[in-house]
């Protein structure tokens, strides 16, 4: 059976007006325009790409995705590690413990409030 979200871009979506709570294992494209309340956000592992869109809110402990684009709010906790690039567009506000990224893309008029790393620097344990 052919997958009806494919045409327009994405896996999975959370709705406006849905809140979703726990957490959420993504092996695709998600996009989030409700609500997300819980654990974590996290993908398949090791070769996966996982893109995650949050046009909503999500107030989490941990966010882990290979290509995150933010246009609404985020709440983390510890950490948000993103292996591709971190779009944060121009109305968008994220608030975490550490950011971890490899591209980073800043929207004027974007908030963000965290410690941010640079991964490649992190690994060889250089301070940027």
């Amino acid at each position: 059976m052919r997958n009806p979200f494919k045409t327009v871009g994405f896996d999975s979506i959370i709705g406006p007006g849905t809140l979703v709570s726990g957490s959420i294992v993504n092996a695709g494209s998600l996009v989030i325009e409700g609500d997300f309340n819980g654990d974590q956000i996290s993908y398949l592992g090791e070769g996966a790409k996982s893109e995650v869109t949050v046009a909503g809110t999500v107030d989490a402990r941990r966010v882990v995705a290979h290509d995150l684009t933010v246009l609404g709010r985020m709440h983390v906790a510890d950490e948000i590690r993103v292996e591709g690039t971190l779009a944060v567009k121009g109305d968008a506000k994220i608030v975490a413990g550490t950011i971890y990224y490899r591209t980073l893309v800043i929207e004027p008029g974007a908030v963000i409030l965290a410690n941010m790393k640079h991964l490649d620097h992190v690994s060889e344990g250089e301070e940027v």
